[in-house]
């Protein structure tokens, strides 16, 4: 009798296993995952104009580049770059620069930088004159280097950067005279600018000597030391 009772028991269960299958959802039908979609990275932009390495450019024209602003003359050569705030930045330098160089049509010339590459100056005909060699690596270089030093000081500032061109004649490509206005303070110094009238030749002691000095004691006043 016990027996009997344990295989109804079992068909019964049985019974209601298979109504339980016969209710159940068909399988859901397996997920396919999609990769997660890198979106394309955004073009670049170069807040730069682009114009040829020519000897001239348009006469009388503007041109910007990372905030500064550029001007030829009535000859299409550049003459004055300005900019606010200056701040550090790695070197642009490309083939324009050397090329430049040449265009004094003599040697002894380098390819110089109206705002120095390493102040967000450009590769461009517009920010590169012929400069006269000793003065791209020496008194102009170092003023470039001592606005820097300014950089690095609590609260250093390069407030402007001014530089004007003369030429001595309607032809040439090679300036005669850099003029300098660069204004820099420090956090517990006044501000400070540095106006310079350097010639674009070969400088004797002497000159060399007083733009050093004029230089220094405008860097010392301002903190950048």
């Amino acid at each position: 009798m016990a027996r009997t009772r344990s295989s109804a028991a079992l068909a019964t269960a049985a019974a209601a296993l298979t109504a339980v299958i016969a209710a159940a959802p068909a399988s859901a039908a397996p997920v396919h995952t999609v990769p997660h979609q890198i979106p394309p990275a955004a073009a670049v932009t170069r807040d730069i104009d682009d114009v040829p390495c020519d000897r001239h450019l348009a006469a009388g024209a503007t041109f910007h580049a990372n905030g500064a602003t550029y001007t030829t003359d009535a000859h299409g050569r550049p003459v004055s770059a300005a900019a606010d705030n200056l701040t550090a930045s790695v070197a642009d330098r490309g083939p324009c620069q050397r090329k430049v160089g040449h265009m004094a049509d003599a040697p002894g010339y380098d390819g110089g930088h109206l705002i120095a590459a390493t102040l967000h100056g450009v590769d461009e005909r517009y920010d590169l004159v012929p400069q006269w060699a000793s003065v791209n690596r020496g008194i102009y270089e170092k003023m470039e280097a001592g606005s820097k030093r300014c950089l690095k000081a609590p609260g250093g500032r390069i407030t402007h950067y001014r530089i004007h061109l003369t030429y001595p004649d309607t032809t040439t490509l090679v300036p005669d005279l850099y003029n300098t206005d660069v204004a820099v303070d420090t956090a517990d110094h006044p501000e400070q600018t540095i106006r310079l009238t350097i010639p674009n030749r070969a400088l004797t002691a002497n000159e060399y000597g007083k733009l050093r000095g004029e230089l220094e004691r405008r860097l010392t006043a301002a903190g950048c030391d």
